[in-house]
């Protein structure tokens, strides 16, 4: 008897206790397993680095549902990660190209070996990796300013010359070049090797438009230039007047 009043007094006390308050954990944020490995999401981005090799996913996978609940959009600039935080937003940086993107994690995965991070179809486009389907990347949470932005990566054009000529008389080049600066011209002299020969190239700048290089090639090839021919590269081109 004294037993049950006991236990019927503790039991009226401890609804009398207030509750333990138990912080929400998003399902996102538990740890998962897959394939037998558990991961434990990472609490937060900030400081996060990592270097690896970065794929792409689409095509099938267009509109299903995300890990954080979206429909999947392959021309969005999202990704999937393993453990960073959902709605993370990374520098990727192409170390081949030195291209920069940016996007925000939004799933989970890869989870084949030696990946660390999906990318959609459009942010692999736009590192130049689509076509290969993975590349070696470096990825950094970025992290945004007083007003909540974040900074835009740099933008590398892809840049339009004509090359009229390579010359293994450095003189000539140079003459041949400063014939063209003082037209107006952009122009630069690129140092190549060849066949164990040292040749200058010289080429002149035709802007952003593969169009308008074409266009450029084809007045030169008429001048007397029958060696013109259109060079594409990545970045600011280091050019002289």
């Amino acid at each position: 008897m004294k037993k049950a009043i006991i236990f019927f007094l503790a039991t009226i006390l401890a609804s009398l206790l207030p509750s333990p308050v138990f912080a929400k954990v998003k399902a996102t944020q538990r740890p998962y397993i897959v394939k037998h490995v558990k991961y434990y999401p990472l609490p937060t981005s900030a400081g996060f680095s990592q270097w690896g090799v970065a794929s792409w996913y689409g095509g099938k996978f267009q509109g299903r549902l995300t890990s954080n609940g979206e429909r999947y959009d392959m021309f969005s600039m999202t990704a999937a990660h393993k453990t960073l935080p959902m709605q993370t937003v990374l520098v990727v940086t192409n170390l081949k190209n030195s291209r920069r993107v940016l996007v925000r994690v939004n799933d989970r995965g890869p989870f084949i070996r030696g990946r660390i991070i999906d990318l959609s179809y459009e942010a692999s486009r736009r590192l130049g990796m689509s076509e290969d389907g993975i590349a070696n990347v470096l990825i950094q949470a970025a992290q945004p300013d007083n007003h909540g932005n974040y900074p835009r990566p740099g933008i590398e054009r892809e840049n339009f010359s004509v090359q009229i000529a390579a010359l293994a008389n450095k003189e000539k080049a140079l003459a041949l070049e400063k014939r063209f600066s003082r037209g107006g011209h952009r122009t630069k002299i690129q140092k190549a090797r060849r066949d164990g020969k040292t040749l200058y190239l010289v080429q002149i700048f035709a802007g952003y438009s593969r169009v308008k290089a074409k266009g450029f090639k084809k007045a030169l090839l008429a001048a007397g230039y029958p060696d013109a021919a259109v060079v594409t590269q990545r970045g600011a081109l280091s050019l002289r007047r």
